[in-house]
């Protein structure tokens, strides 16, 4: 029980329910391995890249998926529909972003601990007693620790308060959103969530939903 000292005191403090939604969709988002989703042709790629960057959609992700989503329909014909979502579900994550979402360049396995330590930073503060990121970055090496998640990039080391303080105010619950919905897209090849929002959603949980309804009014929540 010591060796989880933090995830009991957190469950205190927030539903238990909101963690393990948290924890399972950082796992799921690790797992993706975004190199194995082949382009179904180098010329719809680089059409698809510039309809983002050309038009200046890259802070809209709203606009930029809808845009994205008609061109795959024209081009039904030649792009399998599953493969076409998982390909948007690659642009959305590579290159539809806000804030530090919006950096150059990759890797980018380290969003799933973001998303994460974001999530339970918003969860905190929406119940009145965070973000408290000396914590959460606590909480985070303790699940790294005891191997509850694997983040799936060599340079890990111990979280501080200014580390998760920093990533966490670059980012927007829109980022949040749109991090959740490319994964999910990326991994399922269909609308539906990377892992299934829990019963009852309160907290961070709630506003993440309503953000990716925003972004993908289609996307089934439940």
């Amino acid at each position: 029980m010591e060796e989880a000292k933090r995830i009991v005191e957190l469950a205190q403090l927030i539903p238990a329910r909101n963690i393990n939604f948290y924890i399972d969709a950082c796992c799921a988002m690790s797992a993706v391995n975004l190199n194995d989703i082949l382009g179904f042709g180098e010329t719809d790629i680089t059409t698809l890249r510039s309809l983002i960057m050309e038009d200046q959609l890259k802070a809209k992700p709203q606009a930029a998926i809808e845009m994205l989503i008609a061109y795959l329909k024209d081009a039904a014909g030649r792009i399998g529909t599953r493969e076409g979502v998982k390909i948007l579900g690659k642009l959305i994550i590579t290159h539809l972003r806000k804030g530090e979402f919006q950096e150059k360049g990759g890797p980018f396995t380290k969003l799933p601990l973001s998303f994460l330590g974001y999530a339970v930073a918003e969860d905190l503060m929406l119940h009145g007693l965070g973000p408290n990121y000396s914590f959460v970055g606590k909480f985070l090496d303790e699940l790294v620790k005891n191997e509850i998640i694997k983040p799936g990039f060599s340079d890990y080391t111990p979280q501080t308060y200014e580390y998760i303080r920093t990533r966490c105010t670059r980012y927007t619950r829109e980022d949040m959103a749109a991090i959740f919905l490319g994964y999910s897209l990326a991994s399922k090849g269909s609308l539906l969530p990377i892992v299934p929002f829990p019963a009852r959603p309160v907290g961070f949980v709630s506003v993440l939903i309503s953000e990716i309804k925003k972004l993908l009014p289609q996307l089934p929540v439940r």
